[in-house]
């Protein structure tokens, strides 16, 4: 087990020399490679810079194509400036035709108004017929009988007179009448123990019926 272990070390060893060999061997040329390859692009850009500064100042360069190697001699030709020529062109605008514009005038007929005045109308009411009223005549004889609180009181009117013809009172319950000038008769009925009060008034009526209230 140690010899194999021995043996892959020895081996891993020996890898990384050989991998050290063959990087240096490619170093070499790479960097001598690289050194032309620079001289040639900073003599390309040089002359590219002179062109630029000779054509600025009117003149023109030749340069030939390519880089020129480390050594060599460039020949440059100087030519003049070809001469600018300027042409303006004037485009004249298309003529513009102003149409008028079209009127119409229209003539309204005035208008007529016609005022009619209408006389006024007098409309006349004839008066309404008279209108008769019967009334019935009361009867010669009347009888009322009216109920109180203190009891009843009944009522006769013969020839135009009235006069209380019956009654009857309830207990504790006293009464006094009086005729009055126009004929009418007024009974005062009270409480001898509770003060309680009644009033009756019988009477005849502009029709010459009898009428009897009680308050």
């Amino acid at each position: 087990m140690r010899s194999v272990l021995r043996r892959l070390r020895s081996q891993r060893g020996a890898s990384l020399v050989e991998y050290a060999l063959a990087v240096s061997l490619l170093a070499v040329p790479s960097l001598a490679v690289l050194g032309t390859a620079h001289d040639a692009v900073t003599s390309h850009f040089v002359a590219l810079e002179t062109a630029y500064q000779e054509e600025a100042s009117g003149s023109s360069t030749t340069t030939p194509p390519g880089p020129t190697p480390p050594g060599a001699t460039t020949t440059t030709t100087s030519a003049p400036a070809p001469t600018t020529t300027t042409t303006t062109t004037t485009t004249a605008p298309p003529p513009t035709t102003t149409v008028p514009p079209t009127t119409t005038t229209t003539t309204v007929p005035p208008t007529t108004t016609t005022t009619t005045t209408v006389p006024p109308t007098t409309t006349t009411t004839a008066p309404p017929p008279p209108t008769t009223t019967t009334i019935p005549g009361a009867p010669a004889f009347q009888s009322e009988t009216v109920y109180t609180d203190g009891g009843w009181l009944e009522f006769e009117l013969e020839d135009g007179e009235i006069n209380l013809v019956d009654y009857d009172l309830e207990r504790f319950w006293r009464g006094d009448l009086t005729r009055n000038p126009d004929g009418s008769i007024t009974v005062h009925l009270w409480h001898r123990w509770n003060g309680q009060e009644v009033w009756v008034h019988a009477y005849v009526d502009s029709t010459g019926y009898l009428i009897v209230t009680v308050s």
